[in-house]
């Protein structure tokens, strides 16, 4: 299997393809219930899941009047990125796994909670040419910075968690296929612009905002701030539909991250 393409992969059993060929849970019961559509014999579940595509754009999964898809900077990278998502995150507002996948053609989505009986990330796993870590603090995880630069010739690949701490850290717990592989850390402080939804602890970091990182710190000379751009958008849109009182809570101080990656 080659590098990594954009958008997001089920994990049903699907026939061999490229993960660019893939999508999302949602995405692929979508598109098979469209083409069901044609056929006299639709079913209930049928009509339920094209209203969800009414409601919901399909490649970011945001609401349509939150679309973030003309926010999107194509952007390219030599390091993939596997974000493990938590099914409660797929659809929240404040979500923002959809930008690194859709930014970055390099960077898959999955959506689970236990990851060790994964047909498609143990595939992955198994590409003996690539590189494999995860983004997960703790004793025993290296600095970022202690890594050395991949060559040319080397392929990194990282995996991100994406949940609330206390999902993402059951993610971890119950996905023992992680547990073998070099766990990192981002330096610090670092300054959080996740402004909108509650921290249980000041050293927190979005996922797009610990993906922007991973890639700025191992590919210094290119500039991945589209990223932060589509975040800060989608962060102005929420504040927007706030009543003001509500809105007002959320200028008053800041999250900063100390080194360690905490993905809500």
């Amino acid at each position: 299997m080659g590098s990594i393409g954009m958008g997001e992969v089920s994990c049903y059993d699907p026939p061999p393809l490229t993960l660019r060929d893939s999508l999302s849970v949602p995405d692929q019961s979508i598109r098979e219930w469209r083409e069901l559509s044609e056929d006299t014999n639709e079913t209930e579940q049928t009509k339920y899941e094209i209203e969800m595509g009414s409601r919901y754009c399909i490649q970011c999964q945001k609401a349509h009047k939150a679309c973030l898809c003309s926010t999107i900077v194509p952007l390219s990278s030599a390091i993939e990125l596997i974000i493990l998502q938590h099914p409660t995150e797929v659809r929240k507002p404040t979500g923002t796994a959809s930008i690194l996948t859709l930014s970055l053609e390099n960077a898959v989505c999955l959506i689970g909670e236990n990851f060790t009986q994964d047909d498609t990330l143990s595939a992955l796993l198994n590409e003996t040419d690539v590189a494999h870590f995860v983004l997960f603090p703790g004793e025993g995880s290296a600095s970022i910075n202690d890594i050395p630069l991949p060559s040319p010739s080397q392929r990194y690949r990282v995996i991100l968690l994406d949940g609330t701490w206390k999902k993402a850290y059951k993610m971890w717990q119950l996905s023992t296929i992680l547990h073998e592989l070099p766990r990192l850390h981002l330096p610090g402080p670092l300054q959080s612009r996740y402004r909108i939804r509650k921290a249980p602890r000041d050293n927190c970091l979005s996922t797009v905002e610990a993906g922007y990182h991973v890639l700025s710190n191992w590919q210094p000379d290119q500039d991945f701030s589209p990223l932060l751009h589509s975040f800060e958008q989608m962060i102005q849109f929420q504040l927007a539909q706030m009543p003001p009182e509500v809105r007002q809570r959320y200028f008053h101080g800041t999250h900063v991250y100390q080194g360690t990656h905490l993905s809500i």
